[in-house]
């Protein structure tokens, strides 16, 4: 539909006045030109006609016209057919089925011609849907509902239709999400929801990284429906070998054990061990009967020593995140026993020491005495005089006592710890650390990792920074008090504490860095699942430990038989290398680096964890997909009644076209092909008026 309009900064009358004057003026003209009698009549009246039509158009030139039109767009209900592309679809018994029904259901839609259809396929992550496959190795149902909302909240959202099996296993609780559009969910169960007699292997417990010496301890869950009477083996393999063997007996319908294994290792390295069923005759199905385990075993453990004088919340949240990584020992000490110990601590936590009731003096004195990196935790119980005089020079002069909160803004202009952009926004959702306000001054080479953001304004105010107070000594100062609340907010919204664990642990990783000896670093995981990303940071120092970060840091990996190879990416002062997902195995890999005549070489493995999560739980949850329908308004709806999806829309009156309208302006002196008809036609004149002799 289009409407149109003329504008001009002049009256539209002008043209009416203009015109007439035009005419008379030309036709003036060519009557007092004796020259021009002799010419034709019909040629006399072509010219006389290209003169109008130019003065004309440049008379509306002048006027400076603008061209208004408004066009309205008519745009569709757009509906999102979300389908969950797990394996534990196509692992139930009833899989091809409910496939012919999705594509009917698919088609018949697309037919009605009313909607504009978006498909969506999730798994691990979401993305567009071309066509079904149902191979995906895991299931997050959260992300899928909230990639709807980010693309489509805005764009007429009449509906979305959900079709899965309920079951998640990475993610958030579906239940647990924002929902603010109103958009009505119909949820359709997929899979099933009948128990079939299967045993499995439900879950795998045990303790990634563990040092020489210590038991390599996995304890296997295992879990049997209507089988009772049956007996199997569960067994435990290193290289397709058996080193040990439990006999199971289904004792009844709802069978569920914990079997344990205990392995003596004395040597480093990576060990990777299967776990294994027997399958049982007419199990519903043997993919879930089997399980790996993979255990780096370690000959280094660092001590981390967490010193204060008062009980707070935020010691046992760092703890707690510490803890995490199996290389770490941590122990609580008050600063009289921290003074004794720290000689074989590699770092040390103080929190709010020295403070106003202990000065921590001979523990100060041994951590300068013996050069230990230090982390300290500033509060309301701090000494900030005291804490003044331990530094390079002074890092905070309060004023009058006064606290304010500050929340977290991450430095991305110095990422030290190459936070993903996920976990960077997860913490700065976070909520406020209580600080002090007065004059922050930091050294200029002082790294910042967090800012303070206070009242919605974006500070340069230090929250996270790290410096040095003696050469090659680092220290670090968070300057707030309530950490532990970014713990219980992470769990509260995400159900895991995986990014503050992650942010904790770098901090002290980051911390202890400066006791590197060699030149040339690699940092990485050596597991990693096969969902998982696989990244790689790496460090290059001069003979005077200072970063090198023009250098060239190539990557090759063999593995499964193939050869690959990778550049990393410069993020001064550091390098990174994200090279995605690999496909289960043992990879071997070499980083090679150069910076002018000078050579550096390094080489290790990881390995890949095959993922089998997918067929842990063949159970349809068709209460949850319920609740997520009725929630939204919308309704679940079984897949034998799909087709009632056409009615239930067709009847929705919040599921309608909208019209659009966009309005359009063009000057008329933006038609450049105007000029060319000018010069055109003023050219055709001038050659009839001199053809016949009048020029």
């Amino acid at each position: 539909m289009l409407a149109f309009h003329i504008i001009s900064e002049w009256s539209l009358w002008f043209l009416v006045i203009a015109l007439p004057l035009i005419f008379a003026g030309v036709w003036y003209f060519y009557n007092k030109d004796s020259n021009l009698s002799e010419m034709p009549n019909i040629v006399l009246m072509i010219s006389k006609i290209l003169r109008i039509i130019v003065f004309t158009i440049v008379f509306l030139l002048a006027l400076s016209l603008i061209f208004k039109w408004n066009t309205i767009q008519i745009k569709k209900p757009i509906v999102v057919i979300a389908i969950d592309q797990s394996q534990s679809i196509a692992f139930s018994s009833n899989y091809k089925k409910q496939h012919e029904k999705i594509e009917a259901f698919i088609k018949s839609l697309r037919e009605q011609d009313e909607y504009d259809i978006k498909m969506i396929g999730f798994g691990s992550d979401v993305k567009p849907l071309d066509s079904l496959k149902f191979d995906e190795k895991a299931t997050d149902i959260a992300s899928a509902i909230q990639y709807v909302h980010q693309q489509y909240d805005y764009d007429n959202l009449g509906a979305i239709v959900l079709l899965s099996d309920g079951i998640y296993n990475q993610g958030s609780n579906p239940l647990y999400i924002n929902d603010n559009t109103s958009a009505p969910i119909f949820s359709v169960c997929l899979g099933d929801t009948i128990i079939h007699s299967d045993l499995m292997i439900e879950k795998v417990d045990y303790n990634s990284k563990v040092f020489v010496g210590n038991n390599i301890r996995i304890q296997v869950a295992v879990k049997a429906n209507k089988l009772e009477g049956k007996k199997s083996k569960i067994s435990l393999l290193q290289e397709g070998k058996e080193i040990a063997s439990q006999d199971i007996f289904i004792n009844k319908n709802q069978y569920y054990k914990l079997f344990s294994f205990v392995i003596n290792n004395d040597k480093e390295g990576i060990y990777k061990y299967q776990i294994k069923l027997d399958p049982i005759k007419n199990e519903f199905s043997s993919k879930n009967n089997s399980a790996y385990a993979i255990v780096h075993v370690s000959s280094e453990k660092q001590h981390i020593i967490i010193a204060s004088s008062i009980p707070h919340p935020d010691i046992g949240a760092i703890k707690s995140a510490l803890e995490t990584n199996p290389s770490y020992s941590i122990r609580i000490l008050n600063p009289e026993k921290a003074a004794d110990s720290v000689s074989t601590a590699n770092a040390v936590i103080l929190y709010q020491l020295p403070s106003k009731s202990n000065n921590a003096s001979m523990l100060l004195k041994n951590i300068i005495t013996k050069k230990i990196p230090s982390l300290f935790f500033v509060g309301g119980q701090s000494q900030f005089n005291a804490i003044n005089t331990l530094m390079p020079s002074p890092i905070l002069i309060p004023k009058a006592n006064q606290t304010e909160d500050a929340y977290p803004l991450v430095n991305k202009n110095e990422n030290l710890f190459n936070l993903s952009s996920e976990n960077a926004e997860i913490i700065e959702s976070f909520p406020p650390l209580l600080v002090y306000f007065g004059d922050y001054k930091l050294n200029p080479s002082s790294e910042v990792v967090l800012f303070q953001k206070i009242k919605q304004i974006q500070t340069s105010k230090p929250l996270i920074a790290f410096d040095y107070w003696q050469e090659h000594v680092k220290f670090g100062i968070v300057f707030g008090e309530g950490i532990y609340r970014w713990r219980l907010a992470e769990y509260a919204q995400h159900q895991q504490n995986v990014a503050f664990n992650e942010f904790v642990n770098k901090l002290m990783n980051y911390l202890m860095s400066n006791q590197r000896k060699e030149r040339f670093v690699i940092n990485n995981k050596q597991l990693f699942n096969e969902l998982d990303n696989i990244t790689f940071n790496a460090e290059l120092y001069n003979k005077s430990y200072e970063p090198i970060t023009d250098a060239e840091i190539n990557m090759s990996i063999n593995g499964n038989n193939n050869k690959y190879t990778f550049t990393f990416d410069a993020n001064n002062p550091f390098y990174s290398l994200n090279i995605g997902r690999f496909p289960a195995g043992e990879y071997k890999w070499t980083a090679t680096a150069q910076s002018k005549s000078e050579k550096w070489s390094k080489s290790g493995l990881f390995v890949v964890k095959e993922e089998n999560i997918e067929a842990s739980n063949l159970i349809a949850d068709s209460q949850l997909l319920e609740q997520l329908a009725l929630r939204s308004g919308g309704k679940s709806i079984s897949i034998d009644s799909l087709q009632e999806i056409h009615h239930i829309l067709s009847q929705n009156s919040n599921i309608v076209p909208v019209s659009y309208s966009e309005e359009n302006f063009v000057s008329l002196i933006d038609f450049k092909w105007i000029l060319i008809v000018i010069c055109v036609l003023m050219g055709i004149e001038w050659f009839l008026r001199r053809y016949y002799g009048s020029l």
